[in-house]
């Protein structure tokens, strides 16, 4: 089940498998999510997929022109995902939407759109290096493939289906005057990324094997069903998935105490009503947080100061020892090197400036006049501490 989260100036829609980030102010969305799906290889080539010495090229679905069922993004407006097609191709492919740069597998090599079937959508072909990716690439060749599902990262403009709906967010999924209530994607602006993952969330985008070896096609695509029958469905999903799944690290990246929670696991299941409570303790405990960094910054303004006047202490004891040398590689590691080291200098400079540069009162004890300093050395009494 979908899960709403609200703040001041965004609306994070969470699942498992997607994670939708809505910036209300400024209509603008990204969305990474499960919802592609790996397609038939070539005609040329039935049951068996494209490669070379040295890459696959496998070929995905990878995002349909439909309503995401349990998501209610809607990507059917117009020519709005059509004209999209193009941004796909030469994006960066990677495991499980993990964009470590060490661990890409390949790229987008094509992306066309695709009106053949039911429904619409955009085809890509990848180019994945099966040398430095050989269990990916036995994953995805064998059949049935061990890997077939797909993932996008999407940035895009959206609007309310229903603008004037009171508890818009809430009545997600249901309908409202004869219309489905959806966030209508607008305009798609960027694709972030591809990713192979484990599984799928467009109900269209399923496997579709060419020329099963047993011949039995209805068995390869069991689990398609016509556009039509599976919107009818949408709204009944979504009233019957009443609860919300959590995991333990979900949970502690929230700041939340996991100990009672998670007791019996890593896993629990709560009504909407506790997992509504629960998001309550987590904005409690966020706003615990920002104040207490807030009360702490005038202590840390305080602290940089006082490192700074130890740091000048240093600086000033260094160059009463070494008047006619001074080393500008050591008046800058006096600003660097860490404060406990910094004072243990301070301290040594400043019993040697005192043996080279005995303190002189200002005042002379008879005549009231004023004694001259030790040559070459401005105000030596002023590091003289008694």
């Amino acid at each position: 089940m979908i899960r709403v989260k609200k703040s001041s100036n965004a609306i994070m829609l969470v699942d498992d498998g997607l994670v939708v980030k809505l910036r209300a102010n400024q209509a603008e969305g990204m969305c990474i999510g499960n919802v592609a799906k790996l397609l038939a290889p070539s005609e040329s080539a039935p049951g068996a997929i494209r490669e070379d010495e040295k890459y696959i090229y496998p070929v995905f679905r990878a995002l349909s022109k439909i309503v995401i069922p349990g998501y209610w993004l809607n990507f059917s407006l117009g020519n709005v995902l059509k004209a999209s097609t193009a941004l796909l191709k030469n994006q960066t492919v990677y495991p499980n939407h993990d964009t470590d740069v060490e661990k890409w597998l390949g790229v987008v090599e094509d992306s066309v759109w695709s009106e053949k079937g039911e429904p619409a959508g955009i085809d890509i072909t990848l180019k994945i290096d099966k040398v430095i990716n050989p269990k990916i690439a036995e994953g995805l060749r064998m059949r049935p493939p061990a890997l077939h599902s797909g993932s996008v990262g999407i940035r895009f403009k959206w609007q309310k289906s229903h603008p004037d709906l009171d508890g818009f967010w809430n009545k997600l999924g249901t309908t409202v005057d004869n219309k489905l209530v959806t966030i209508d994607i607008t305009e798609i602006t960027s694709y972030t990324e591809f990713s192979v993952v484990y599984q799928g969330a467009d109900p269209y985008a399923k496997q579709q094997l060419m020329a099963p070896q047993n011949g039995n096609a209805s068995e390869t695509n069991a689990e398609e069903k016509p556009a039509a029958a599976a919107l009818q469905n949408i709204e009944t999903h979504a009233q019957e998935e009443t609860n919300v799944k959590l995991k333990k690290k979900q949970c502690e990246k929230l700041g939340l105490k996991t100990e009672t929670l998670f007791a019996k696991g890593d896993e629990i299941e709560l009504s909407q009503e506790q997992f509504d409570a629960l998001m309550l303790d987590a904005e409690r405990v966020h706003a615990a947080q920002a104040e207490e960094i807030a009360s702490l910054k005038p202590k840390a303004e305080l602290g940089e100061k006082f490192e700074q006047a130890q740091r000048d202490e240093a600086d000033k004891f260094y160059r009463l020892c070494n008047p006619d040398s001074i080393d500008e590689g050591m008046v800058k590691a006096l600003q660097k090197l860490p404060l406990e080291t910094v004072q243990a200098l301070a301290k040594d400079y400043k019993q040697r400036a005192e043996k080279l540069h005995p303190g002189k009162d200002r005042q002379s004890s008879t005549s009231g006049d004023k004694t001259k300093e030790s040559d070459n050395v401005e105000g030596v009494d002023e590091f003289k501490i008694n």
